[in-house]
């Protein structure tokens, strides 16, 4: 019986892997078909006086920096949750769980009894240095550092004073 079961289960799967490459087979042959003769050329889906490989280029360089501004942004709130955490006297775990709690930072601090002020100061202070030590490191130009820094206090307030999306709750 379990032979008659195993046999079955490997028919399924080899019918499923002669499915799946024809499918791949029939995709990239509709690919190739539908691809313009010279890949240089501008296609009609391509912006005027770009051809096709710049497109694709333009395309991956943005979505490259999306996924870098997002890995940025996630460094931004770790450093802020450290120095909210140290700030308020607690662990980072601790502050993790009373804000998916549906607390906000600065109410949490208040609890504790600090002021949510001082917490919002310390985030500032941390994020900016940050934001000197990659223009130090050239990893960000100064005139951009400059933009960033003008968007940190109002960063830090929203981190303090708000719960996250997710963390709240309905009702």
């Amino acid at each position: 019986m379990h032979q008659i079961l195993t046999n079955k289960i490997s028919i399924k799967q080899s019918l499923a892997a002669v499915t799946l490459a024809g499918l791949l087979t029939v995709g990239v042959a509709g690919t190739a078909f539908a691809a313009p003769s010279d890949p240089g050329a501008a296609s009609s889906d391509t912006p005027a006086g770009q051809t096709q490989a710049q497109t694709q280029t333009q395309t991956q360089t943005q979505t490259q920096d999306r996924a870098a501004h997002r890995g940025v942004r996630r460094e931004a709130i770790k450093a802020a949750a450290q120095a909210a955490a140290s700030t308020i006297g607690v662990d980072v775990a601790e502050l993790r769980a009373a804000v998916k709690g549906g607390q906000t930072v600065g109410a949490f601090a208040e609890s504790k009894g600090v002021s949510a002020d001082s917490v919002v100061t310390a985030v500032v202070e941390v994020l900016n240095g940050r934001i000197d030590q990659a223009v130090t490191d050239g990893k960000v130009d100064e005139a951009r550092a400059a933009k960033v820094k003008e968007r940190v206090p109002e960063f830090a307030q929203r981190l303090v004073n708000t719960v996250p999306k997710r963390f709240q709750t309905s009702g």
